[in-house]
C-alpha cells in the first residue's frame, strides 16, 4: 500500500499528522509521496491578520522548492525535506530558517534553492493542491491523506486524521488501519470532534523520515 500526503509546512496538526504517518512507516512497509498544498494560496482572500500573511508567505517560498525537488523526481526526498523545515518551524520556532540548510540536510541539489523566488512554481502548488482538493474535497485544508490501496488503483481518501499529538506503537497502527478502512467506504464523508486544545509536539521530531 502507498499513501500521498499533502502538507503545508506550516500547519502544526499536520506536522502531528506526518509524523504518525512515520510512526507507521517504521512497522509497515508503506511508501509515501509527498504532496504540496499551500495554505497561503487556500487562504487569499480570507486573511485579514498581517501575521499570517508573513507565516504562510514564507512557506510558499518552501513549497516551491518542493515542487522543484518533485520536478526533478526526488519524491522520497521531499519526505527529508519537510521533516528538516518541520523541525525548524515547530520544534525550534524558526521561520527564517536558510532552505539551502534544509536542502544540504535532505542531500538534495543546492541549486533548488532559486525556485523560493520563482513566482511560476506557484502553478505546480496550485496544480498540487486541485489533485488533493479532488480527493478530499474543495472545501479542506490540510493535512489530506489517500492511499493507493492496490496496484493501478486510484487514491481514496479524506481530510485528517486531526491529532493533538502522535499516536505510538500499536495504537499507531489500529488507527492508521482504520482510517483505511473509512477512506475505502464511498459513502463516508465526515467524522468529527472537538480538538479539545493546543497540539502537543514531541520534545525532538521523531520518528525522524525514513528513506
Amino acid at each position: 500500500m502507498d499513501v500521498e500526503f499533502w502538507f503545508d509546512p506550516i500547519c502544526p496538526w499536520t506536522w502531528i499528522t506526518s509524523r504518525w504517518i512515520e510512526e507507521v512507516r517504521g512497522s509497515r512497509p508503506i511508501g509515501v509521496e509527498w504532496h504540496a498544498f499551500s495554505l497561503d494560496l487556500a487562504n487569499d482572500k480570507r486573511r485579514p491578520d498581517p501575521d499570517d500573511d508573513r507565516r504562510l508567505g514564507a512557506t510558499r517560498r518552501m513549497l516551491r522548492v518542493v515542487e522543484a525537488a518533485r520536478a526533478e523526481g526526488e519524491f522520497d526526498a521531499v519526505g527529508r525535506l519537510y521533516t528538516s523545515m518541520g523541525r525548524r518551524i515547530h520544534h525550534e520556532a524558526d521561520l527564517r530558517f536558510d532552505i539551502g540548510d534544509t536542502l544540504s540536510e535532505a542531500r538534495l541539489d543546492p541549486r533548488l534553492l532559486d525556485a523560493a523566488d520563482d513566482e511560476s512554481w506557484d502553478g505546480a502548488i496550485r496544480a498540487s493542491m486541485k489533485q488533493g482538493r479532488e480527493i478530499a474535497g474543495d472545501d479542506v485544508g490540510v493535512p489530506i491523506v489517500a492511499f493507493r490501496l492496490g496496484s493501478g488503483d486510484a487514491p481514496v481518501g479524506c481530510f485528517g486524521p486531526i491529532l493533538r499529538e502522535v499516536p505510538r506503537g500499536e495504537a499507531a497502527l489500529r488507527l492508521f488501519d482504520a482510517t483505511v478502512q473509512l477512506a475505502r467506504v464511498p459513502a463516508f464523508s465526515e467524522l468529527k470532534r472537538a480538538r479539545g486544545g493546543r497540539p502537543v509536539l514531541p520534545s525532538v521530531p521523531d520518528p525522524a523520515h525514513r528513506p
